[in-house]
């Protein structure tokens, strides 16, 4: 399994309909992509949750590795190219993750850690707990080799109250829809 990511910046007058108009158009796609295990089609909006900007910021669950190259090398993203220009998309080894079932999550965070040593992978402390009135719904933890980061995608049912470490990079999206075809 690994994860790709990606986020488009926005002008700060952008339309943010246009997008969720795009998500709405595209989402039933997705909702059948073989070889993907989920989809979350993440925003952020300036001034919500803390957002400096407006961003369309899509994180993904490849099953398999072939079908995510087929994604980068197909239509797919040729779409997204025509769609907002050339898009850089991070990849990541995926360490952990559990997803899970029932009511669809509304927001995803992550957190992003530099890592110091390979040691400090075993700082991995499982699912995330309930926070308040957010329920955790799904987690992906991923190592980015290249930079020696890892990243806790937490999706939630509601918005969670976390705490980060100091040195710690945490960024909350909202999810306009959750695809999860390949449920096996």
């Amino acid at each position: 399994m690994l994860v790709a990511s990606y986020q488009i910046p926005l002008p700060a007058d952008y339309d943010m309909d246009r997008v969720r108009q795009r998500v709405a158009a595209k989402a039933g796609h997705w909702d059948q992509r073989v070889g993907l295990r989920f989809k979350a089609f993440c925003v952020t909006e300036r001034g919500r949750d803390g957002a400096r900007g407006n961003s369309y910021a899509p994180f993904y669950l490849w099953r398999d590795p072939d079908a995510a190259r087929d994604f980068l090398t197909g239509a797919e993203y040729a779409g997204l190219v025509d769609g907002f220009g050339p898009v850089p998309v991070r990849l990541g080894v995926v360490l952990s993750w559990a997803v899970g079932t029932g009511v669809p999550p509304t927001v995803a965070v992550a957190v992003t850690r530099r890592l110091s040593v390979p040691n400090d992978l075993g700082t991995l402390a499982g699912p995330p707990a309930p926070t308040g009135a957010a329920t955790p719904h799904s987690f992906v933890d991923c190592l980015d080799p290249q930079g020696w980061e890892l990243t806790r995608f937490s999706l939630w049912s509601g918005r969670p109250d976390l705490a980060i470490d100091a040195g710690d990079r945490m960024q909350v999206y909202h999810i306009l829809h959750f695809a999860t075809p390949d449920q096996g």
